[in-house]
């Protein structure tokens, strides 16, 4: 039995008018996404699952040469107010630009796509931007990238975007405002490097799932608060020069990589002994560092250290069976390798050691690979170092009172000697080169 005629022409004209209604949407979608493009130089992208919308205030040339964006309003763009509402009108259009990106449901056993928008913003170089103003209408955003916008000042209405998973505002030397940011549960991982005018950070332990917090260069930055941030497990605040203290690092159980170098009114690392899943530690010219604490840490792997005048030989560091490479540079009076970790293989470096005359001790370390005890000015018995038969390269530069290097002949591995800057002659090496035929003897930065 064939359908009244009325039914079909409804179903006709329903069609017809969902089909203009989608063709319309499409439409608006386009005109935002060409809007966004030659008005702000929008380019779009995928890392990962996300989809990333890119403004930047610099391009390339045909010559690679990095100039100005020539887009119509990008040089004066003071907010995302306009540039958020583009964003969210573009709509699929994003996805098709992306390349047909993003996510796809299963329903009834059917696949389709689902209406995607941009995850991810990035704006970068962008001199005029001083607020984030706008950026309340991206809810889908899970991924924030700021760098080099050198006005913005704050990060107000970031706190609204309850997706948001990483944030990186970097060297954004304006910025010193942040609390929002505290508010944003799901984060996971915060990158404020560069931030030199920030002096402060919020409280962050409503932040439970924060895992990588990186500070590096926030020179204004006076004290850090990380209590209740159980599951960060890095901490970067590389050359924070005003950082006086870090609260709450004993509550960081799982924190694997500590990177405090070069703050250097730094006043105390309390807590430190109790970070028993620390690898990595990196406290070059930090005066306030306990050294037998760093002792304690029994699963450290790679330990930097610099300007400390405490450290006059390596017994602080002997049980330290985990440790792989060690780096020691302008410690004043450290005189002694005894205690050299036995578990070192892939690098020792004892750099600029006016103080250090011998290796012995460094023997401990029969498995060590790689070598350098460049700039170390008195040091002249390197005798120890023929007890290392798994070395591949050394490093003697600038030791001037190393004048004999013939213990190196039994070393069938090594193929790396730099010799630039030592008491060695170039042309006295002749017998040492025919025993040791697949050996580069560098004497570059020297007058040997």
């Amino acid at each position: 039995m064939k359908p009244p005629l009325r039914i079909v022409l409804f179903i006709l004209v329903a069609t017809v008018a969902v089909a203009l209604l989608f063709g319309q949407k499409a439409a608006r979608e386009k005109a935002a996404l060409l809007e966004l493009k030659n008005d702000y130089g929008a380019e779009i992208g995928t890392i990962a699952d996300d989809i990333i919308v890119t403004i930047s205030g610099t391009i390339y040339d045909k010559d690679g040469n990095e100039i100005p964006n020539p887009a119509s309003k990008i040089q004066n763009l003071k907010d995302l107010r306009k540039v958020s509402r583009l964003i969210k009108r573009a709509g699929n259009a994003i996805r098709k630009e992306a390349g047909g990106g993003g996510r796809i449901e299963a329903e009834s056993g059917v696949v389709k796509s689902v209406n995607v928008r941009a995850t991810g913003l990035a704006l970068m170089f962008l001199p005029g931007l001083e607020s984030l103003a706008g950026i309340e209408n991206l809810g889908d955003l899970t991924v924030l990238t700021a760098f080099n916008c050198p006005k913005l000042k704050d990060t107000r209405g970031i706190g609204t975007l309850e997706n948001l998973r990483d944030i990186g505002i970097v060297d954004c030397a304006a910025l010193t405002e942040i609390d929002e940011i505290a508010s944003i549960r799901s984060l996971e991982n915060l990158d404020l490097s560069g931030s030199s005018s920030l002096q402060s950070v919020p409280n962050l332990s409503g932040l439970p799932d924060l895992n990588l917090l990186y500070l590096s260069r926030c020179t204004g930055l006076k004290a850090l608060d990380v209590s209740g941030c159980a599951k960060l497990s890095q901490i970067h605040v590389e050359n924070c020069i005003a950082l006086q203290r870090i609260d709450g690092l004993a509550e960081t159980t799982n924190l694997k990589d500590l990177e405090a170098s070069g703050c250097h009114s730094l006043e105390h690392l309390d807590g430190l002994e109790k970070l028993a899943a620390l690898q990595l530690l990196s406290v070059k010219n930090v005066d306030a560092i306990d050294l037998e604490t760093i002792g304690k840490l029994q699963n450290l792997v790679s330990l930097r250290i610099a300007g400390n005048s405490n450290l006059t030989t390596l017994a602080p560091f002997a049980a330290l069976k985990k440790l792989r490479e060690i780096h020691i540079d302008t410690c004043e009076n450290l005189a002694s390798l005894q205690g050299m970790p036995p578990g070192v293989t892939q690098f020792a470096g004892f750099r600029y050691c006016p103080k250090l005359t011998t290796l012995d001790g460094l023997e401990a370390a029969a498995g060590l690979g790689d070598l350098d005890v460049g700039g170390c000015e008195s040091l002249s018995d390197i005798s120890a170092v023929a007890k290392l038969p798994e070395l591949l390269q050394v490093s003697f530069f600038q030791c001037p009172l190393v004048t004999d290097v013939s213990g190196l002949e039994n070393l069938e591995k090594v193929d790396f000697v730099r010799l630039g800057g030592t008491g060695v002659p170039e042309a006295g090496i002749g017998d040492l080169q025919k025993k040791m035929p697949d050996t580069i003897f560098d004497f570059s930065g020297g007058n040997n």
